[in-house]
This record gives C-alpha cells, sequence and structure tokens, in this order.
C-alpha cells in the first residue's frame, strides 16, 4: 500500500527527538523532585529510545549493524526498561532475566533477517511481536497490582499497555495484509501512521510515569500527615488517646448525649503501686506493664468506648450508650483480667492491680471535667478502702457503694 505519505526517515528523526526530549525533562525533574524507584529506569529508557531511534534514522547512511540491528535492539531494549522500571515502582522486583532473555532472543532475529534472509516485513513483524510481548507483561504487573485497583492513574496506566499491545497485533496483520516494501524508508501509511502513534505514545507513558511518581508522592505526603496526626492525639506507649484528645472527644460526647438523652459513664482507673515497679524492675519493665494492661484492656472493651492515658499509670474509659450500673460491670470485668494478667519480664513474673472509680453524666454536668472529678473522687476511695476494688456512685449525693473483693 504505497501513497504519498510522511516520510519514515523524518518520523524517526522526530521521534528520536521527542523522546530525548522527554529524557532531559525526566532528568530534570529527577534532580529537583523526590522520586521513586523505578523513575531512574523510565528516565534511561527514553534516552536509551532516542539513541535507538537516531540510528534508526541513519539507515542508508549507517551500517546496517548499527542502523537496523543495534538500532532496532535499543527500541526494544527501551521498553525493557521501562518494564524494568514498572516493577520497581510496583514494588514487585527484577524482571532482569526476563527482560535479558528476551533482548537475547531478539537480537540473532534481527541478525539473521537483516544478512541471512533480508526481509522488512518480517523485521516489522518480529519487532512488533517482542514489543507487544512487553506491553502484555507491563499491561500484567499493573493489573496484578491488586492493591492500586481503585486509583485512575493505575487503571489508566492499564488501559494504554492494553491498547499499545493491541496496536502491535494491528501492525503485525497490517503490515502483512496492506504493506508490500523491500526498503523501509519507502512510503508506506501503515508504518507513518504506527510511528506517529509511536510519538504519542512515548509521551503519554511519560506524562504516565510522571503522574505516577506525584501520585507515591501525595500518598506518602497524606501517610505523614495522618501519622503526625496520630502521634500528636495518641499515646505512643499505650495506643490510647493522650490527655488532650481525650478531653477533646468527651467534650463531644457529652454534647451528644445530651442532645439525643442517652447515658453515658465514665471510668478512671489508677495501677496500684505501680512506682514500685519501676524501683524494683526499672522503667523498661514499668513500659512493658503498660503495653500489657494496655493491650488486656483494649481487647475487653467495646469499638465505640474511648481509651484515654490521662498520665502516667492513670487511665480512664469513655462509655456511650452506658448506664452507671453498667459501667461498674464493665470496671468489675477490666478489674478482675488487669488482676489475672501476668508480665513476663526476663526471669520475673510482674503481677499488678489496679483501682477504679465510675461515674455518670448528670443533668446537671456540663463538661466532661466534672464527670470525670467525680470518677476520680471515687478512684480515691476506692484506693483508700484499700485498692484493688471499683468505686460507684448510685445515689446521685455522693454516697458510695463498693464493688470490693
Amino acid at each position: 500500500m504505497k501513497s504519498t505519505v510522511l516520510d519514515l526517515r523524518t518520523l524517526s528523526f522526530v521521534l528520536m527527538l521527542v523522546t530525548a526530549f522527554l529524557s532531559v525533562t525526566m532528568c530534570f525533574i529527577w534532580r529537583i523532585q523526590r522520586t521513586y524507584s523505578g523513575f531512574g529506569w523510565w528516565t534511561i529508557a527514553n534516552l536509551v529510545a532516542a539513541i535507538g531511534f537516531l540510528f534508526l534514522s541513519l539507515r542508508g547512511t549507517a551500517p546496517d549493524y548499527l542502523s537496523i540491528v543495534l538500532g532496532n535492539c535499543l527500541a526494544v531494549g527501551s521498553n525493557l526498561l521501562c518494564l524494568e522500571g514498572n516493577r520497581k515502582f510496583l514494588r514487585l522486583g527484577s524482571g532482569k532475566w526476563f527482560s535479558v532473555g528476551l533482548l537475547a532472543a531478539y537480537a540473532p532475529l534481527m541478525i539473521y533477517f537483516t544478512y541471512a534472509d533480508n526481509s522488512v516485513i518480517i523485521r516489522i513483524a518480529v519487532s512488533s511481536l517482542f514489543i507487544g510481548i512487553i506491553s502484555a507483561h507491563n499491561w500484567f504487573i499493573f493489573n496484578r497490582s491488586v492493591q492500586n485497583q481503585t486509583h485512575s492513574t493505575y487503571r489508566f496506566a492499564r488501559l494504554t499497555y492494553f491498547s499499545f499491545t493491541l496496536l502491535m497485533i494491528l501492525r503485525i496483520a497490517g503490515t502483512y495484509a496492506f504493506s508490500d516494501i523491500n526498503d523501509f524508508y519507502a512510503p508506506d501509511a501503515i508504518q507513518s501512521i504506527t510511528y506517529l502513534i509511536f510519538t504519542g505514545f512515548a509521551i503519554l507513558w511519560t506524562f504516565q510515569y510522571l503522574v505516577l511518581n506525584n501520585e507515591r508522592m501525595q500518598q506518602e505526603l497524606q501517610a505523614a500527615q495522618v501519622e503526625l496526626e496520630k502521634l500528636a492525639t495518641i499515646d505512643f506507649l499505650t495506643g490510647f488517646h493522650n490527655r488532650r484528645n481525650f478531653f477533646e472527644i468527651g467534650k463531644s460526647e457529652i454534647q451528644r448525649a445530651k442532645r439525643f438523652r442517652h447515658p453515658l459513664a465514665v471510668v478512671m482507673f489508677d495501677l496500684d503501686y505501680f512506682k514500685q515497679v519501676n524501683d524494683t524492675y526499672g522503667h523498661a519493665a514499668g513500659d512493658l506493664v503498660l503495653t500489657e494492661i494496655a493491650d488486656v484492656c483494649r481487647k475487653s472493651l467495646r469499638g465505640t468506648d474511648v481509651l484515654g492515658r490521662l498520665g502516667g499509670e492513670e487511665f480512664a474509659v469513655l462509655l456511650p450508650h452506658t448506664k452507671l450500673s453498667d459501667a461498674q460491670t464493665v470496671a468489675e470485668h477490666l478489674r478482675a483480667v488487669i488482676e489475672a494478667n501476668a508480665t513476663e519480664f526476663f526471669s520475673e513474673t510482674i503481677k499488678i492491680t489496679a483501682s477504679f472509680g465510675v461515674s455518670d453524666l448528670t443533668d446537671y454536668d456540663e463538661e466532661i471535667e466534672i464527670v470525670l472529678a467525680k470518677a476520680d473522687a471515687l478512684l480515691f476511695q476506692a484506693k483508700r478502702r484499700g485498692r484493688n476494688q471499683v468505686a460507684a456512685d448510685f445515689s446521685g449525693n455522693n454516697s458510695l457503694k463498693l464493688a470490693a473483693v
């Protein structure tokens, strides 16, 4: 199929300029912006493609081993470098043996169909087949990256590689059906259209790589922001809410409880004689005890309950939708699991108990501090009466009911 079409030599040179410009652009970004594993491979891939298309554009003026064999090998190699970059970026590990094996199989075929059986059509078909295999593999690894299925950028990457694979299949079919060329640079609509599409995909993929890199950067920034917010609101040792955050949540819970007229209870507890643990076994042992106590308490409570570390060995629990009697039951359960817990520290077994104060929200309470102050007073009463017990006020006039052991 011959007609007046765009000159392929010119298109090869244009493609070389485009890929060279894209490579320089990516090098610049590589230097000034944070990039991730794989970005360097993409950058080098564009550079290798530019060199390959430069050699291809010299066909007829340079030896065949440069302008045909090496030029085509570099073009295929640039696709393999992109594949390696994609694998690195997606954290899939290296696929170098696949790439080396594919290139090792491709090079002898180029040599054979250049010197032993000089066939432009077969060279086009073989090159398209190998590039199609690489593109299909790129589609496969992006499709395999299940954790990124919801990201539009990754879906777009899969679509581009799938489309390019189909293009290579159509190029093979179109070349055999409509092309009858003995000279690659003879006017041919199929190859001219293909080279124009190559140029479009080179630009598209470079843009895609930049977006993938920026998206990864945004994901890390968001994760870092979440971590900073967590550090600002969560006690690093126990994983409970810190004092400031606990009071903020308590304020919101009180407002909600009053608005919707549902009960709210507060439990405060303090580990008995905890200072002796630090003095006897050291602060490392004390931290381990706190961590284990926090873990057993967390497992004993609902997901809607709010745990806070108010300081040292003093803790509080907000119990939404919980009456005072039920809160006392919860506190008694916590007291029992803490007493049953045994912390192994080297050859030592450390056991500890806790004292509890339980209060609930009344119509007269407006601030979380008031409810906590009542619970704290009850906690003090429990400690004064022997520790390892729960104190709760059921009378409404500060008389105490003790659930002693």
